[in-house]
């Protein structure tokens, strides 16, 4: 009689098709959307709603608005306006614009 002691791991024995391989890439509803703020690309969580302050926040951390997020409010392509309050759930490619909210500083 012939044994062989196999020590590899059961993970290193399973393949692609196996329950262990989806735990590892994860799911479609766990990956970003891709959005634009100002032409800005921002990656969001997919999946659920999310509040315009958080966009607005990615916004000045990704360089896609200059000064203080609580200043700006998001335009949608069709002119609605969505201040920090409002919550979204937005779809890859959309695209917004970040404006002031309010007075801007005359010169």
């Amino acid at each position: 009689m012939n044994q062989t002691n196999d020590t590899r791991s059961d993970a290193a024995i399973e393949g692609p098709g196996d329950s262990n391989a989806a735990e590892e890439t994860g799911t479609v509803d766990e990956a970003a959307v891709r959005i634009k703020v100002n032409g800005v690309p921002i990656e969001v969580p997919a999946g659920k709603p999310v509040r315009v302050s958080e966009i607005l926040d990615d916004a000045r951390d990704n360089y896609a608005i200059a000064g203080d997020p609580y200043d700006y409010v998001l335009q949608t392509r069709s002119g609605d306006k969505l201040g920090r309050n409002h919550t979204i759930e937005p779809t890859p490619g959309q695209e917004f614009l970040a404006m002031p909210g309010g007075p801007t500083p005359v010169a």
